[in-house]
């Protein structure tokens, strides 16, 4: 499925090297291209949120009909009325996810195709690569590879790989140390010209991984948080956000997480854009630029809704006109406990009301508590009670001991 997609980007990649020979400004008109091959998609997208910004009045309307109702019946009924209601507006509930999942493939296909220059613009095999990375390897046994040839981080990654068959560097890194070590890859140069990775006239190499310090590659990886946190930012303020006014606690917890993670998120992109070559750092600052411009200028095109309170009550008001609220169901019969089976009402007593009345007495002369009662149920079999069950088994042994008695006396 990637190699698919990857192919024809492949191509479009290759067309806009050719145009800039150089690799930093040939990833600018590949994401302009790749934004506008998707532009559809996120037109479709941002219309479905219009869309659903458009109808957020009744459906909060609906929303509050229920609101403090924890039944079944009532939850039934606030999915029946929220579905009518998309029906009758035409929105999709789901219309700005299927945007997403098709652009998922696509970005990872895109994420190949920058890392690996070797395969899409020099256009050398697969087995020519292998070739390359068993020969690094080598020469980095071999004691060759220096800290003055190599990065101190690839060094670190091949000591970490620790076998040729678990030796994983991407076509960017194998370009660094070619371009490093030119003696060691003559006849491979000989044939095949390495992209250009440099920017400011040759005087930052981009394919070299950030470390640390006061440099300007070490920029880059803090300059993609900072543009990702940005975009994010600008992207959620031009784009509708759910009504959280009525909202459950699960969906109040989601929405915290989420706040969570666009603080967390730009904090990882950091930590990996140290560990990878500089130009797929700039690969990503790009993309944050060009997501957050789009995203605007879609607002601009098509406008989002917004209400004000006035508003909202006004159509809460319009709409509650003639509803009538729903009662609340109850159930035809409890579940019967039986910790609580001596306190229900469907239970008879072996006494009646001027049994009852006796019994108050007697306690009153003995001042003691009245006998425990015998409770049957209707249809006259007597109920082992837990709460009296001890005394009803003295009760009876106290029978058979008299009953044992009176034998022996006769």
């Amino acid at each position: 499925m990637l190699d698919i997609i990857s192919v024809p980007f492949g191509y479009l990649m290759r067309f806009c090297y050719m145009i800039t020979n150089n690799y930093a400004l040939a990833l600018i008109l590949f994401t302009i291209f790749f934004k506008l091959i998707l532009l559809p998609l996120n037109i479709k997208q941002h219309k479905s949120s219009q869309a659903q910004a458009r109808v957020r009045p009744k459906e909060r309307a609906i929303r509050k009909r229920y609101e403090g109702r924890t039944d079944e019946y009532a939850r039934v009924e606030l999915s029946n009325e929220l579905m009518k209601l998309y029906k009758e507006e035409k929105v999709s509930v789901a219309g700005g996810c299927l945007p997403l999942l098709i652009q998922l493939p696509i970005i990872m296909a895109l994420y190949n195709i920058v890392t690996a220059p070797l395969t899409y613009l020099c256009r050398v095999s697969s087995e020519a690569i292998t070739a390359l990375k068993t020969s690094i390897y080598d020469l980095f046994e071999a004691g060759t590879l220096t800290a003055e040839n190599t990065s101190a981080k690839l060094l670190d990654l091949f000591k970490s790989s620790g076998a040729l068959d678990k030796f994983n560097i991407n076509e960017l890194q194998i370009a660094a140390v070619i371009k490093n070590n030119p003696a060691q890859f003559t006849e491979f140069l000989q044939n095949n010209t390495l992209p250009d990775f440099t920017i400011f006239g040759g005087s930052i190499d981009l394919s070299a991984t950030p470390v640390l310090g006061f440099t300007v590659l070490a920029l880059i990886p803090i300059l993609v948080g900072l543009f990702q946190f940005a975009s994010t930012v600008v992207i959620q303020k031009f784009t509708p956000q759910p009504d959280t006014s009525n909202a459950s606690p699960e969906a109040a917890q989601t929405m915290t997480t989420m706040k969570t993670m666009n603080i967390v998120m730009p904090l990882m992109t950091v930590f990996f854009a140290f560990n990878v070559p500089a130009i797929l750092g700039l690969y990503w600052i790009y993309q944050s630029i060009f997501s957050a411009g789009i995203q605007i200028a879609l607002t601009k095109l098509y406008p989002i809704p917004t209400y004000t309170p006035e508003e909202y009550e006004a159509i809460e008001a319009e709409m509650n006109k003639d509803f009538v609220p729903p009662k609340i169901e109850k159930k035809a019969s409890a579940k019967r406990s039986l910790h609580h089976i001596d306190d229900e009402d469907d239970i008879y007593l072996t006494q009646d009301d001027d049994s009852d009345e006796d019994a108050e007495d007697s306690e009153e002369e003995t001042d003691g508590p009245a006998p425990a009662r015998r409770r049957f149920d209707k249809d006259g079999n007597k109920i082992r009670s837990l709460h009296f069950i001890d005394e009803e088994d003295e009760s009876d042994n106290g029978d058979e001991d008299a009953s044992d008695s009176e034998s022996s006396d006769k």
